[in-house]
């Protein structure tokens, strides 16, 4: 089956369709160029800074976990009396 020809003026919507495709895809390059470029070893230094950082916060938050677990025995006793 032959392909209908398009109405009238879609050739001119679909070429500027086009040139602002060309347009977004030139400045979306031209952003990806201007990122600095990414050095692995400071990456993963950030990362294991903010796993340390995270892993302090736990050891933090187990220790007020332990210390609430011996209030609450702690009470437990006392109204157990």
């Amino acid at each position: 089956m032959p392909a209908k020809p398009l109405p009238a003026g879609w050739s001119t919507i679909l070429d500027e369709v086009h040139a602002r495709l060309d347009q977004a895809i030139a400045s979306t390059n031209a952003r990806l160029e201007s990122l600095p470029h990414a050095n692995p070893d400071s990456v993963a230094t950030a990362r294991r800074q903010e796993i340390a950082q995270w892993n302090e916060r736990l050891t933090r938050v187990s220790a007020y976990l332990e210390s609430a677990e011996q209030i609450v025995q702690s009470v437990d006793e006392l109204l157990g009396r």
